[in-house]
């Protein structure tokens, strides 16, 4: 199993409480990330704010906030410019849903002819394929441990052949290991495995 790691979050009590509560109210609520509402708001990000007219889209991602809340928050697009430039976006996806920031140019010094680049659309982020590569990731979790949501998600396209590529990562935590202090926070201690996802929704995990 892959990539133990420590999570240290503190107990509110009340405060939390009070906190939940305002979420309801203002509409804030989040969107867990391993949901059919989640992926139909990426597409629809995607659809509504990436500028096809002078950019093509070579990666997207998106990711959850705090660790094992599996609540997303911030997709990531990756795209290429007329000039051949890499650029990126980052558009707020979660609870308050506030849409885009500016479009920036990337700090990588790699650079494309534009008029070859093999770009995605909104519709190859397939909903339903993902829903599949879920479900599959949740049967092969083991007997005593526990699924605690996606931690990111990321579609890239082979600049060689075309193909996407899909990669996601799924935290688990391994029942009654969570340690108390006496601060008022709570260690927990999970694990975050990465899997290679396919068109027919399968799954592949990565060693």
């Amino acid at each position: 199993m892959k990539r133990l790691i420590f999570f240290c979050t503190t107990i509110l009590g009340a405060a939390s409480f009070t906190g939940c509560q305002m979420l309801e109210w203002t509409g804030l609520v989040p969107v867990h990330m391993d949901t059919d509402q989640a992926n139909e708001r990426i597409v629809s990000s995607v659809e509504k704010h990436f500028d096809a007219d002078n950019y093509k889209l070579i990666s997207v991602r998106w990711i959850e906030g705090r660790e094992l809340k599996n609540n997303m928050e911030y997709l990531y697009l990756d795209m290429v410019g007329r000039d051949g430039q890499l650029y990126d976006q980052v558009i707020k996806v979660g609870g308050d849903y506030q849409g885009p920031k500016d479009i920036e140019e990337s700090r990588s010094s790699e650079t494309f002819d534009f008029e070859s680049v093999h770009g995605m659309k909104a519709e190859d982020i397939k909903p339903d394929v993902i829903m599949a590569q879920y479900r599959a990731v949740k049967d092969y979790i083991p007997d005593g441990y526990k699924f605690k949501g996606i931690g990111w998600y990321d579609i890239s396209v082979n600049q060689d052949t075309g193909e996407l590529l899909r990669k996601f990562t799924a935290n688990i935590t391994e029942k009654g290991k969570s340690t108390k202090l006496n601060s008022g926070s709570v260690v927990t201690e999970y694990y975050q495995l990465e899997f290679k996802g396919f068109e027919d929704g399968s799954v592949e995990y990565i060693e």
